[in-house]
């Protein structure tokens, strides 16, 4: 799945994106993790999609490396301009320059040999190239994240078919990103599920509707798998219009 990467930097960053997602990107990074997961809404309270968080700097807090489908990067980094105002940050398209890899579990797609072997790259060959390593902060199953320089992943031999076996486990879960998100409800969407929603932060932007979501719980229909015999096409419904994906 094509990936793009922004990165916000500057002494407001933290407080910034704050403002700005459902997680709660303060305690995600005074956790000391290297990664967490969230997304962004429009002043309605409807997804406009969502995002990775990646904190390069464990010893500081001016740098965040948003993770983002490709789609979804355009679109998300007008939404953050026009949010920034007078907060001390820079915000750039950083996706020529860096790549982010994606080794995820097969979940039987791939023997538990060719796992480990993916598995081990991000983690290994890779850490001589890699800005940061980490698991997918949303669950185990969507293996390790790298990000490395544009130029690392050929160097280090990268298997460019990750990405299709990426593509068919977030199928097989359900899972949406980038602008296929757009208008849903977090909890619609399963982003809650992902760890990607804090309902224990400060306002942000759409708020009011994710947790009047959680509070009653009136969400039908929620985003779930279905798995076809011999499928050509996947489609994906929502309350309003019908996602195919080939």
């Amino acid at each position: 799945m094509p990936r793009g990467l922004l990165r916000v930097r500057g002494r407001d960053t933290v407080k910034f994106l704050q403002g700005l997602t459902t997680q709660h990107v303060a305690s995600a990074l005074e956790g000391g993790g290297a990664a967490s997961y969230g997304a962004f809404l429009s002043a309605k309270g409807r997804l406009l999609g969502d995002a990775l968080f990646y904190f390069p700097r464990g010893e500081g807090d001016d740098e965040v490396l948003l993770d983002v489908d490709a789609s979804f990067l355009p679109g998300l980094q007008r939404h953050l301009k026009m949010y920034k105002l007078r907060s001390k940050v820079k915000i750039k398209d950083v996706s020529s320059e860096l790549r982010v890899l994606q080794a995820p579990l097969g979940l039987g797609l791939r023997s538990a040999a060719e796992d480990a072997t993916i598995l081990n790259t991000p983690t290994s060959e890779l850490k001589s190239y890699a800005i940061l390593t980490t698991p997918d902060p949303r669950h185990e199953a969507f293996g390790h994240r790298a990000v490395v320089p544009a130029d690392a992943a050929a160097a280090a031999g990268w298997d460019a078919a990750n990405d299709d076996v990426y593509a068919a486990i977030l199928a097989s879960q359900g899972v949406l990103e980038g602008e296929a998100l757009a208008g849903l409800v977090p909890l619609e969407a399963n982003v809650d599920v992902l760890q990607g929603v804090s309902f224990h932060k400060g306002c942000y932007v759409g708020q009011e509707l994710t947790a009047r979501a959680q509070v009653t719980l009136n969400l039908t229909p929620i985003l779930t798998p279905t798995l076809t015999i011999n499928p050509t096409r996947i489609s994906i419904l929502t309350r309003t219009r019908t996602r195919t994906r080939t």
